[in-house]
C-alpha cells in the first residue's frame, strides 16, 4: 500500500477515530476525535482544546495511535495509524483550518477562531495498517521510509 492509498482508507473509514495517547501514569488514554486528512497533505489533523488531557499527554509524549470506529457500516474494516503529533496553536492555524478542512463546523464546538484554547493536532503518520473485515479479509500496510 502506498501513502495515497493509505490516505484514501483513512478518509473512507476514519472521520471519527479513537486517539490513544500516553498519560503521565504510563497508561493509555483513549478518546474519540474527528480527523481530517486533506488531499495532498502528509499529515492528519484534529481540532481540540489546548487544555484537554490528550494535549497534555502529547506535550509529554508525541506518539499516538489512531483507530477508526468499526461497525457493519464499515464492513468491519479497520484502519490504524501510528504517528507523531505536533500541537499547532495560534490565529494563523485557526484561520488555515477553520473553513473546509473538517466535515463539521468548528464553530459549533470552539466558538470562533479567536478562541484562545483552540488548537490543532498535526499527526505525521509513520505506519498505517488496514485490516479488511477485522483481518479476516486480508491486511495491507504502509510504513514511512526511515
Amino acid at each position: 500500500m502506498d501513502l495515497e492509498t493509505a490516505r484514501g482508507h483513512v478518509r473512507r473509514l476514519g472521520q471519527t477515530m479513537y486517539i490513544g495517547t500516553v498519560a503521565a501514569s504510563g497508561y493509555a488514554n483513549v478518546t474519540p476525535i474527528a480527523v481530517a486528512w486533506p488531499e495532498g497533505s502528509d499529515c492528519l489533523y484534529a481540532a481540540t482544546m489546548a487544555s484537554s488531557a490528550k494535549v497534555r499527554d502529547l506535550r509529554r509524549n508525541p506518539k499516538v495511535t489512531l483507530h477508526n470506529l468499526v461497525s457493519e457500516a464499515t464492513a468491519y474494516d479497520q484502519v490504524r495509524v501510528r504517528g507523531t503529533a505536533e500541537i499547532l496553536q495560534g490565529r494563523e492555524h485557526a484561520e488555515r483550518f477553520w473553513e473546509g478542512t473538517f466535515d463539521y463546523s468548528l464553530g459549533d464546538f470552539f466558538g470562533s477562531p479567536e478562541n484562545p484554547d483552540l488548537c490543532f493536532i498535526a499527526i505525521t503518520p509513520r505506519r498505517v495498517v488496514l485490516e479488511r473485515a477485522m483481518g479476516a479479509g486480508g491486511r495491507e500496510e504502509w510504513r514511512a521510509s526511515r
